[in-house]
């Protein structure tokens, strides 16, 4: 998958042997969950055969016929580590492994592209979302899908239905015992409102 497109991350895992086979950032697979998969023995640990001559030839082929545009094993610290290939490298160390394995991968990875493909296609729309910093763009990327954005008065709005005190940290200093219990029970019967509303 080092030709990876994007849409295809995490929508539908690849699964072998009731293992979930994790993906990172740019697509690569774990070759940590695919030992697992694959029964997890000794003589079966990445590291071995990312020391084999022909492993080491085959990552120097992929990225010298450049079908990765990063790159194609990266090993990671921390609560995701391990070991990331393409789809390629997975294809390898499942046949290194045994020919029954590597059917499973590629059943597994078959299946996979089968659910993606009936899934609904979203239509083209999508969401920019703009990071500003003091009024200034920062960065910028494109929504997820599933992911929920709102203004700010949006959210206020949200919180106040749901019932919360939604109170500057600069006018809660000047608040008075009084003032805030008044504001709660503002809070209170907006909350009841939009419930009777909801419900009806």
């Amino acid at each position: 998958m080092c030709s990876v497109n994007k849409n295809e991350l995490f929508n539908t895992p690849v699964i072998i042997s009731n293992i979930s086979i994790h993906q990172d950032e740019e697509g690569r697979y774990s070759l940590n969950d695919l030992h697992k998969a694959s029964g997890g023995e000794q003589r079966h640990k990445p590291i071995l055969w990312l020391r084999l001559d022909q492993t080491t030839q085959l990552v120097d082929e992929i990225i010298k016929v450049q079908i990765c545009t990063f790159p194609p094993v990266e090993s990671k610290r921390g609560c995701r580590g391990g070991t990331y290939v393409c789809k390629e490298l997975v294809y390898a160390y499942a046949m290194w492994i045994s020919a029954a394995f590597s059917l499973k991968v590629i059943r597994a990875y078959d299946t996979m592209m089968v659910a993606q493909h009936q899934q609904p296609t979203q239509t083209g729309y999508s969401e920019l979302v703009i990071t500003l910093q003091n009024g200034q763009p920062v960065c910028s990327r494109v929504g997820q899908p599933g992911e929920f954005m709102s203004t700010l008065e949006g959210h206020t709005e949200m919180l106040r239905r749901a019932g919360y005190v939604v109170t500057h940290c600069d006018d809660l200093e000047l608040l008075t015992v009084a003032d805030l219990a008044k504001r709660a029970d503002e809070a209170r019967r907006l909350m009841n409102k939009w419930l009777a509303i909801t419900n009806n």
